[in-house]
């Protein structure tokens, strides 16, 4: 979508949304959103549901002769949108000059753009860095940085993985201009129980492929702005008191379920060859208020 900003993106969007984001980027999304975008050779809307909540919707698409551009639009709905309202776009694109991955987005409606290249063997290459929490991006370090990748690029790799489970296998170190943080990865067949949430028991004579990641709060580092000055810091986990105490204010509480807030956060990425256009038939989150649940308008039918 983020994986994701993101929206990035954040990215997830973004997931992880990096999640991935002209700058009227309200009207540009929903335009996508509704119509499918412009000249893609792929594409497929989500919904992600707390309970039957909508808190928040997606678009993923894949386009050019060898899929070279990828992007994942999204927004946030309902109750999330109280404690994190963003929409944007995340993009990119492979040539013979590297991976350029770009943001473009509205966090609580301030302006947020991203530029990065990302080239085999060099640090990445910051472009251009515009956040609403943060004076300048974090600067990429050895020996992190030459291996890190984006957070589309780490969504790529999941997709591909359907093909080639290798893929879905060890650490990742993703990068997306402002934050760096460890996403483990692990391979294995969907169960029956990820089908059922995801309301493809009827299929379960296919093969479904599930690819898990896991971001732990411990491997976070962001830039933020503190008094006008950088500064690095890693996010904490709740206590336990504090993520059962039903005195904690329902904004607090929502905004666990944002991907980069406290704690550990897994994805369950559910995906299948032949049974969608675009490999992805669901997405299973964790958070502290109980699981969300992505879903396409279409999958396998």
């Amino acid at each position: 979508m983020s994986i994701f900003n993101f929206g990035t993106i954040q990215i997830l969007s973004l997931l992880i949304f990096a999640l991935f984001w002209p700058i009227t980027v309200k009207s540009s999304v929903t335009k996508g959103l509704d119509s499918g975008g412009l000249d893609q050779n792929r594409s497929l809307s989500f919904t992600l549901r707390w309970k039957k909540l909508r808190i928040a919707e997606m678009l993923f698409s894949v386009s050019g002769e060898n899929e070279e551009y990828w992007s994942i639009s999204g927004r946030t709905l309902g109750p999330l949108r109280l404690v994190k309202n963003y929409e944007g776009e995340a993009r990119q694109s492979y040539d013979i000059d590297g991976e350029k991955y770009r943001l473009e987005g509205r966090d609580q409606g301030f302006l947020e753009e991203r530029e990065i290249l990302f080239r085999s063997g060099d640090l990445p290459l910051v472009r251009e860095f515009i956040d609403r929490t943060a004076e300048i991006s974090l600067p990429p370090e050895l020996p992190w940085g030459r291996v890190a990748i984006s957070p589309m690029g780490l969504f790529k790799q999941i997709i591909n993985s359907t093909r080639s489970p290798s893929l879905c296998n060890g650490s990742i170190v993703v990068y997306d201009g402002k934050r760096t943080y460890t996403v483990n990865l692990n391979g294995s067949r969907a169960q029956e129980k990820d089908l059922r949430l995801l309301n493809l028991s009827g299929f379960a004579e296919r093969f479904f492929w599930k690819c898990s990641a896991t971001l732990g709060s411990g491997t976070l580092v962001q830039s933020s702005r503190d008094l006008g000055v950088e500064s690095k810091e890693t996010l904490k986990e709740f206590s336990t008191e504090e993520r059962v105490n039903n005195d904690v204010s329902t904004d607090l509480r929502w905004s666990g379920v944002w991907f980069f807030g406290f704690g550990e956060r897994r994805v369950d990425f559910v995906l299948s060859a032949d049974c969608a256009v675009f490999e992805l038939v669901g997405m299973l989150i964790s958070s502290p208020l109980g699981q969300i649940v992505g879903q396409p308008t279409d999958a396998c039918n």
